[in-house]
């Protein structure tokens, strides 16, 4: 455990949290406007204009928990208070690593705040890819850096930071989407976005699952590390958390989805079995109703899972306890 009172801890990985969850919300609605929502069709103006809203509030937020994180961290590094925290930001912006991603990170969210209102395509795009390099400072800063910022564990960390953001601020988009929108769209359009990004989730958890048995690896240097090490038993619950949360994402794919419009059936074994268990019975608008539902509950599972990456970065990963680290603060790669 780091030297932080557990008081801090918690306070810290608060502050992360709602960093990351920003950070997801972003990502996941631009991801949602950009590839997602079918382009040209009218029925999805009132959408993209709720999404543009929700795209400039995160970065609202986004920036004012960085600024809480810059605060907290000049607190570990002066190791005083607040007051003697504040003094010290100064030199913490300008002699550590943490410092210099901190203003590359924060000149990007004010570009991405000014992008936010646009609704040309091209606008939204080169704001995606903004919030790509808002996920970078993410992992530069973060225990994939460990080890220096161009390696492949920051790079594999990366697409770590892309994939999950995407899935779970992709389900918060979609969340809020079907719940205000969903009633006015035509069922074959709804049928559509959700089939659309079912297939996205897909892609994104193939990505997440392989890049986190590679961190795995790297951060473990034996199984029993998950519950003799309090970073161990914290990812524990988070990889229990992304089973609950494939789980249910297996019940929409297999189960709802196939049949939103009434027309097609489940087919194969998985459609099959999960339609037995999940979807017997109901008719379009019940299983658009569920589906719903069910949408929500991922984005809450994957709410934990953020909460849970967030508690990480203030443990020592078990490799490193036993192993000196190029570079440490407090369990994170920040002072170079």
């Amino acid at each position: 455990m780091t030297s932080m009172s557990a008081a801090q801890i918690l306070e810290v990985a608060a502050v992360r949290w709602l960093s990351l969850s920003a950070l997801a919300v972003l990502i996941g609605m631009l991801v949602l406007d950009v590839a997602i929502l079918p382009p040209g069709a009218p029925e999805l103006a009132g959408a993209r204009r709720r999404l543009r809203r929700w795209i400039g509030a995160a970065v609202v937020v986004l920036a004012a928990a960085s600024v809480g994180e810059l605060i907290l961290r000049a607190r570990t590094m002066s190791g005083g208070g607040f007051a003697l925290a504040l003094s010290v930001v100064p030199l913490v912006l300008t002699r550590t690593h943490f410092g210099l991603i901190w203003m590359a990170r924060l000149a990007t969210l004010g570009v991405l705040l000014g992008l936010s209102p646009a609704s040309g395509r091209a606008l939204r795009l080169i704001a995606l890819v903004l919030a790509f390099g808002v996920a970078l400072s993410t992992s530069l800063t973060g225990h994939a850096a460990d080890w220096g910022d161009v390696t492949v564990t920051a790079v594999v960390d990366w697409g770590h930071v892309l994939a999950a953001s995407a899935w779970a601020g992709g389900l918060v988009g979609l969340t809020v989407l079907a719940r205000a929108e969903r009633n006015a769209w035509p069922p074959i359009l709804f049928a559509s976005v959700v089939r659309r990004f079912s297939t996205l989730a897909g892609l994104c958890l193939l990505v997440v699952v392989g890049s986190g048995l590679h961190n795995v690896w790297w951060q473990l240097s034996a199984p029993s590390q998950l519950w003799t090490t309090e970073y161990g038993r914290v990812l524990a619950i988070k990889l229990l958390v992304v089973l609950a949360l494939i789980g249910l994402g297996a019940v929409n794919r297999y189960a709802l989805i196939p049949r939103l419009d009434g027309a097609r059936r489940p087919a194969g074994f998985l459609q099959s079995a999960f339609g037995r268990i999940a979807a017997s019975g109901l008719d379009s608008a019940s299983v658009s109703s569920r589906l719903t539902t069910n949408v929500a509950r991922e984005a809450l599972l994957a709410l934990v899972v953020l909460a849970c990456t967030a508690l990480l970065g203030e443990f020592s990963p078990a490799r490193q306890v036993h192993k000196p680290m190029h570079h440490m603060e407090t369990g994170q790669a920040d002072d170079r």
